[in-house]
């Protein structure tokens, strides 16, 4: 059976040509978010307006949206093919990711493509707002937050909240809100601004460098500590009891959230100055 590079999860597909195309895509999600890293990196070491902060902007942007794109396609692939064979703990692999892990990963990949949409959008690019142009597409983003709310409630429901997925929702579900929402809602914020477009690059900057950590964190301690080799249960698609991993996960997760607020208070003081 193949495994995934770096978290070695299992690969189980029916055939080594659907094995071997799933390894594919996944190089192909991982190559763009490996691009993103860096292009956010440059960007931000550029001055904002300047040619170079705009070109690795563009990278930035699209580097993100083609990670997410192939991130729903993984996502709907183990949650839709040989769910039981690639939901198992076998000897000398990882643990698969649990069933709220996933839809929380395809909801913020939906709402990725939003904010780097929206954020890269002309209109959010000048910090002349003009409140008359309105959003034709205003119904995305309560599309976005009314869903988030209905997979929190699946997650609690039929699944383990206690898995730490709820924190990621509800973190892209105050980005819509803020990004999308409350243009709508308060009179004194236009459709399309320069708020939107911090906001939604700077989280998205920061994301992408928890990401990098996800992803490559549980490699490397792998590769210290070695394959777990036990045939341990597997309990992602069951409910669950509070587990402190709850929190846990909020002290991983909040940093990066942190660091977003931070960047945005920053470039927003420069900009006032």
């Amino acid at each position: 059976m193949l495994m995934t590079p770096i978290q070695h999860k299992p690969v189980a597909y029916g055939s080594d040509l659907a094995d071997w195309g799933f390894l594919g895509l996944l190089i192909l999600h991982l190559l763009p978010a490996l691009i993103a890293l860096g292009a956010g990196l440059l960007a931000l070491n550029h001055p904002k307006g300047k040619e170079k902060h705009i070109e690795w902007g563009m990278v930035f942007v699209w580097a993100m949206i083609a990670t997410a794109v192939t991130g729903i396609f993984l996502d709907a692939i183990r949650l839709g093919f040989f769910v039981d064979e690639n939901h198992q703990k076998y000897s000398g692999f990882g643990m698969p990711s649990t069933y709220p892990a996933r839809i929380a990963f395809l909801y913020a990949a939906v709402c990725i493509i939003y904010l780097a949409k929206l954020a890269s959008h002309p209109l959010n690019l000048s910090r002349q707002t003009n409140p008359a142009i309105k959003n034709r597409r205003r119904w995305i983003p309560g599309s976005l937050f009314i869903t988030g709310v209905g997979l929190s409630g699946l997650i609690v429901v039929a699944y383990n909240p206690w898995t730490g997925a709820l924190w990621m929702i509800w973190t892209f579900m105050l980005l819509v809100f803020f990004t999308g929402l409350l243009p709508q809602i308060d009179p004194n914020l236009a459709d399309f601004g320069i708020h939107q477009h911090r906001i939604g690059i700077l989280s998205l900057v920061a994301f992408s460098w928890w990401g990098a950590l996800q992803g490559f964190g549980p490699g490397l301690a792998i590769t210290i500590m070695g394959v777990d080799n036990s045939n341990t249960d597997y309990m992602g698609n069951l409910p669950g009891d509070f587990s402190p991993q709850f929190l846990y996960f909020l002290l991983a997760w909040l940093p990066f959230c942190l660091v977003a607020l931070y960047l945005i208070r920053r470039f927003k003081r420069a900009a006032n100055s």
